[in-house]
């Protein structure tokens, strides 16, 4: 492993030529992708350089884009209420690696730091209060799923504070792919970013990377309330009686025990497996407070998602309860592939014709041996999971 003073040189070095394209001395940060997402799309891209006075290296593709900046710099400008900063994003691919969201570094003029601090951090609320749109789940479901998320970090942590209670909370988003949980997920995301509070997204390749290191208990921390979102962690949570123990299996679990937090924070996992193909001691009362399944849509949801998502040329020229009859069974995704199909064949026949599209879709599905389920559903172990986990629906564990 590259030691932490070339590590820091390398770094350094970045930052003093991205701030040649700046206003004086530059100040490195490392942004995560919802930030990033905002100066993408709220900034202007002023320009694109190469790094040590050098041309940008391209990486050229077979795609419509045709290139993408691999080794260069690009200069943003961002505006918002009467003030401007500038922001340049460092791409290097000769560099070593470096930890976290370091890999593609962010420079800002050392001057324009508490500028930069406002004006993205007032973008990124009126970009998220724009996009907040509210999941398509019962209501019941909706309201537990806030009260033990957003609610708790309004006022519940608070009273545990008060009576000694640990501040942090469980909770378990389950079920087949396509149902709704990346829905629900960005939902809170956004009612984050519009109340103030952190969120944080940790993958499996965020995992292996901090094992590696010796730093996972930083992937369960928080300076501030807010939510971890650990997204499709089966591998930690499936059952050890079948699969054996993993040392993935015992830095889930430790983490989830062991970690000093002062403010409120909300473990928020998320998987494609049923609960009986998971860890009993992963859903021990403590560590999941909150266990939500997420079953294939109901014909009112898929006919609030058909209504609400799909564009008026296509409902008007559909009959909506025939879609939702047809699609019986069928999840949230299967339905936006559907949409797709029809958007395909309008492309080459300018016509919308959903018995064609509902056609091409189930002769797709077609195989010679019987369909499997996608994801982890294929697996078929002995129940180990709690009596009170395997009702459906919504457990509160309290």
């Amino acid at each position: 492993m590259m030691s932490f003073e070339k590590q820091q040189a390398e770094f350094d070095y970045l930052v003093r030529r991205a701030a040649e394209l700046l206003d004086g001395p530059g100040r490195g940060l490392a942004l995560d992708w919802a930030l990033v997402n905002v100066i993408e799309q709220c900034g202007k891209l002023e320009l694109r350089t190469g790094v040590d006075r050098q041309p940008p290296i391209h990486q050229v593709q077979s795609g419509r884009v045709g290139h993408e900046l691999i080794i260069g710099c690009e200069c943003y400008r961002l505006e918002h209420g009467g003030e401007v900063v500038r922001v340049v994003r460092v791409h290097n691919g000769f560099m070593s690696p470096l930890p976290g969201n370091l890999e593609t570094p962010w420079v800002v003029a050392a001057a324009d730091y508490r500028r930069f601090y406002r004006v993205v951090q007032r973008l990124s609320r009126e970009m998220f209060r724009d996009k907040n749109v509210a999941p398509i789940m019962s209501a019941t479901d909706q309201q537990r799923l806030f009260q033990n998320t957003i609610g708790f970090l309004e006022q519940g942590h608070e009273v545990l504070a008060h009576f000694g209670v640990p501040q942090k909370r469980g909770v378990l988003l389950y079920g087949s792919p396509g149902n709704g949980k990346t829905m629900a997920c960005r939902w809170l995301m956004s009612e984050c970013h519009r109340r103030g509070y952190l969120w944080k997204h940790v993958a499996m390749d965020h995992l292996a990377v901090a094992q590696e290191r010796h730093t996972v208990q930083n992937l369960f921390r928080l300076s501030e309330p807010g939510i971890i979102l650990f997204d499709d962690f089966d591998l930690g949570m499936r059952d050890r009686n079948t699969v054996g123990p993993s040392s993935l299996h015992s830095i889930l679990l430790a983490a989830l025990d062991g970690v000093e937090q002062k403010q409120g924070i909300i473990y928020l996992f998320t998987t494609n497996m049923q609960l009986k193909e998971l860890d009993s001691a992963f859903l021990r009362r403590g560590r999941m407070d909150q266990v939500i399944h997420f079953q294939p849509p109901t014909a009112e949801q898929r006919r609030r998602l058909v209504l609400e998502f799909w564009h008026a040329d296509i409902l008007g020229a559909l009959d909506v309860e025939t879609v939702v009859t047809q699609t019986e069974g069928r999840s949230f995704a299967e339905l936006d592939e559907l949409k797709k199909l029809l958007v395909l064949q309008f492309l080459e026949t300018d016509r919308w014709d959903w018995p064609r599209a509902w056609e091409t879709f189930n002769a797709s599905e077609q195989s010679p041996g019987p369909r499997r389920p996608i994801g982890f559903g294929n697996y078929r172990r002995q129940s180990l999971a709690p009596e009170w986990a395997l009702d459906g629906g919504v457990d509160d564990i309290e």
